[in-house]
């Protein structure tokens, strides 16, 4: 499984919450897993899972795979054709500055 988001991202969560962040006594309230969330439980599963976490970034890079990223999903799928086993978190750092992006150790 190969991942791309935003830690900041305020349209889907980055970890685990609901859509855009509504109140949970909200009609249709959702809870959401993001794509940090899915890498760790994917990681606890001892299963095949890269992550690529843009530290303080939002919802603008959701396209980041089909854009700037083709590299990094073409070496995925050779990986994943050469049976190779993997896991990794790769990170990139944000110029942006939002509030909350060192909520996570690993964007400080």
């Amino acid at each position: 499984m190969l991942l791309a988001h935003g830690s900041n991202d305020a349209t889907v969560p980055y970890a685990a919450g609901s859509h855009r962040s509504c109140p949970t006594n909200a009609s249709g309230w959702l809870i959401l897993f993001g794509s940090y969330a899915v890498y760790n439980h994917m990681k606890d599963l001892h299963k095949d899972i890269e992550l690529i976490t843009f530290c303080g970034g939002g919802h603008e890079f959701s396209g980041y795979l089909f854009h700037q990223g083709q590299q990094s999903v073409l070496d995925f799928v050779n990986d994943v054709l050469q049976g190779k086993k993997f896991e990794s978190h790769i990170i990139i750092p944000s110029e942006k500055k939002m509030a909350g992006s060192g909520k996570y150790l690993f964007c400080k």
